[in-house]
């Protein structure tokens, strides 16, 4: 049976993480069936001296795809929108891409990540209400990544159009749906989507590393969130860990709300656990797999669900474990040493709560065999930045170049950074934050793949 820890057991456990790993600030929350702990600690504004508390409230980045997610699952199951309907018949004339297979996506390769749509355009599209319409406007002049089905990609611009479809059905702004779908229904108070309703509760703030010193203490990010266009993707949405568990209570208590009204069907939230995409790596975040906005994991034989989430020095942990009737959540806000903090806090709440041990980080194979590298070997391009792959000496090595405004303020040019083989097709990238699992994908007849998978997202080789 799982054990909860007590409040103070949480709380050291946060000090010890963060002193450990000379983080910023983080706050984590424990849910077994209706007992919930949560905790806070460090920093909420290195500039204000501000300190986190269990009832911070924290940005929860892409972990906000669930919640729009949960939204599109209403349209479907009050017959207003169909999993495998091209989404372009649903957006008034607009259309996703400037390539033909465009209007072929569907809502379901949307929800998944296999539409093939370039996924990182992080374009400023202002403050008022159309944000979100004037982004989707804008995708008819991007590129594909792929074609759809072809590969799993990361893409946060399919999930604004899923944003832009709740607000066409609702003939409300996507962050009014959320309030007025999701966290009304659930009491959640400290659930909210625009700066000005964050500003009136106790809200942390992101510290990143200079982008030309990494090893630089974090100080705080020079803008709060990302541009409001990409709400439903999760650029603004803020939850303290009790409001982000009560959302997770639901999905584990078959959609229904404190007051046992459905906020989603019994068959919408199975829906969402259901594979729909394996993964080309399993050695990224130890996942298996895509449903319908969760991703999968199987770690020890326990079937569990989540998703990650980061901001501007701010990031988002969810793991759900249907079978135990538990929920997870941490909450960070520094960039440089956050994902530790994470990952420290997580496996010790997985092996004292869960009885799970997560699988440790993928091992360096030290004897590859003979293997020619040479066809691997090449620049792999992103929105955001280019990855060029070397041999050297018979040696793997990386250099990521950051090619956007939007990407050189999140990183600095990495040089001459060695990709480690960890067998099959896959490989690390450690750049000193800790490893990043990397995986070559669709080989022509020479060898040659065609993408390179990192960070859940395919890079054409160019």
């Amino acid at each position: 049976m799982p054990t909860i820890p007590t409040s103070n057991d949480l709380q050291r456990l946060l000090d010890e993480a963060l002193a450990e790993h000379d983080a910023v600030g983080a706050a984590a929350g424990v849910l077994v069936g209706d007992e919930v702990v949560t905790a806070g600690a460090g920093l909420a504004n290195k500039n204000t001296g501000i300190t986190v508390t269990a009832d911070t409230l924290f940005q929860i980045g892409s972990t906000t795809k669930i919640y729009t997610a949960s939204l599109v699952m209403q349209l479907v199951e009050e017959g207003l929108v169909a999993l495998d309907t091209p989404v372009a018949e649903y957006l008034d004339g607009a259309s996703v891409g400037n390539y033909d297979e465009a209007r072929e996506i569907t809502v379901r390769q949307l929800l998944c990540h296999t539409s093939g749509m370039a996924g990182d355009h992080f374009a400023d599209f202002g403050r008022g209400d159309d944000a979100i319409e004037r982004f989707v406007d804008a995708l008819v002049d991007q590129p594909r990544v792929h074609s759809p089905n072809e590969i799993m990609s990361y893409c946060n611009a399919g999930y604004v159009v899923l944003g832009r479809l709740v607000e066409l059905f609702r003939k409300q702004p996507w962050h009014a749906a959320v309030t007025e779908r999701i966290a009304q229904p659930l009491g959640l108070v400290n659930t909210v989507s625009l700066p000005e309703d964050a500003i009136l509760r106790r809200a942390a703030v992101g510290h990143m590393p200079d982008p030309q010193d990494a090893e630089a203490p974090a100080s705080v990010a020079p803008v709060w969130s990302l541009t409001p266009a990409m709400g439903p993707a999760g650029a603004l949405t803020c939850a303290t860990p009790a409001d982000l568990l009560a959302f997770a209570r639901m999905h584990l208590d078959q959609g229904k709300a404190p007051d046992g009204s459905q906020v989603l069907t019994r068959s919408s939230v199975k829906a969402m656990r259901e594979m729909q995409v394996k993964l080309p790596s399993r050695a990224t975040l130890h996942a298996a797999a895509w449903g319908l906005g969760w991703i999968l994991f199987d770690w020890e034989g326990a079937r569990i669900v989540g998703h990650d989430g980061s901001t501007l020095g701010q990031g988002c942990f969810l793991r759900l474990v249907p079978d135990q009737d538990v929920a997870i959540a941490i909450h960070v806000n520094d960039s440089r040493r956050g994902a530790r903090v994470v990952r420290h806090v997580a496996r010790a709440l997985f092996h004292d709560v869960v009885g799970v041990e997560i699988p440790p980080e993928p091992a360096v194979i030290d004897d590859p065999g003979d293997r020619d590298l040479a066809p691997v070997a090449g620049t792999y391009q992103q929105e955001n930045y280019d990855v060029r792959v070397r041999l050297v000496d018979g040696q793997l090595v990386v250099d990521m170049l950051p090619t956007t405004d939007h990407a050189k303020q999140m990183m600095a040019p990495k040089h001459d950074v060695p990709l480690r083989p960890a067998g099959g097709n896959d490989y690390l990238f450690d750049d000193g934050s800790g490893p990043t699992a990397v995986a070559f994908a669709a080989f022509d007849g020479d060898g040659r793949p065609k993408f390179l998978h990192m960070g859940f997202r395919a890079l054409p080789r160019a």
